[in-house]
């Protein structure tokens, strides 16, 4: 049968972790699917294989990516119960039982914390998390407590996690100018100016 090939991004992981020393964890994989191609590539991997052993191979890599992000690191032990879910068919099934989250929503994390992640949780918030991939800058309006902060500070701290910026600057709001500024600390010239102070 013919192979075919698949390219996923390994964007924000820890390459020495995830690989281990000598490529000793990828070997791994590579011992229990003989017949597949695995490649490490900078911060691509490559797959070539049969297209029912590429998804079984997808799957595994995702969930020990989503396993390294979620604990800081991955051993041979989380690679075993991987392996060892996946072939009762039980992954996704655990998957979700164990961390809330099924084997397809992975890729949609914005920002994985110590006991928890960051993602999208409803349509509207999904399509700002969709925006804010394709585009350099979104605006986003609406009501009060729909999450709209909250995202754009996960997704700064996931470009600072990732390498992808150097820093994070933070801003006071825009209000309109005159006496009613709000409840912001300072007088009226450190609320319309604060690099003066």
């Amino acid at each position: 049968m013919s192979k075919t090939e698949k390219v996923i991004s390994l964007t924000g992981i820890d390459l020495l972790d995830f690989t281990g020393i000598n490529e000793q964890k990828i070997n791994f994989i590579r011992e229990t699917f003989d017949d597949s191609v695995i490649i490490i590539r900078g911060d691509s991997l490559i797959l070539k294989a049969e297209e029912k052993e590429i998804d079984t191979l997808t799957k595994v890599f995702e969930e020990l990516m989503f396993l390294q992000k979620r604990q800081g690191s991955i051993g041979e032990n989380d690679i075993n119960l991987v392996l060892d879910l996946l072939d009762a068919g039980e992954s996704t099934n655990k998957f979700k039982e164990k961390f809330g989250i099924s084997n397809g929503d992975i890729k949609d994390i914005i920002l994985f914390k110590k006991t928890d992640f960051v993602k999208p949780r409803t349509a509207t918030q999904l399509e700002y998390y969709k925006q804010v991939q394709d585009n350099d800058i979104v605006f986003a309006i609406g009501p009060a407590g729909t999450g709209k902060t909250y995202l754009a500070v996960a997704f700064a701290v996931a470009a600072l996690k990732n390498k992808l910026v150097n820093k994070i600057v933070l801003s006071r709001p825009a209000v309109e100018a005159g006496e009613s500024l709000g409840f912001l600390p300072g007088d009226i010239s450190e609320k319309v100016d604060p690099s003066q102070v």
